[in-house]
């Protein structure tokens, strides 16, 4: 396994709404790609940034 960070087309626009939508690079874009789309889509759907916290929650 290599030690690199990958994003994909889609995690990389969702990244972008976020960032534009809430001023701030979010985090979350270091996690698994699956979970790091479901908290970036569930952020923008409700316009509430998310939290360090929501990071456990499924």
């Amino acid at each position: 396994m290599e030690n690199t960070i990958t994003i994909d087309e889609d995690e990389m626009i969702l990244i972008d709404r976020y960032e534009a939508m809430f001023n701030e690079i979010p985090f979350i874009a270091f996690l698994h790609p699956d979970e790091s789309k479901r908290l970036l889509k569930k952020a923008l759907k409700s316009k509430t940034p998310y939290k360090f916290e929501d990071i456990r929650k499924k």
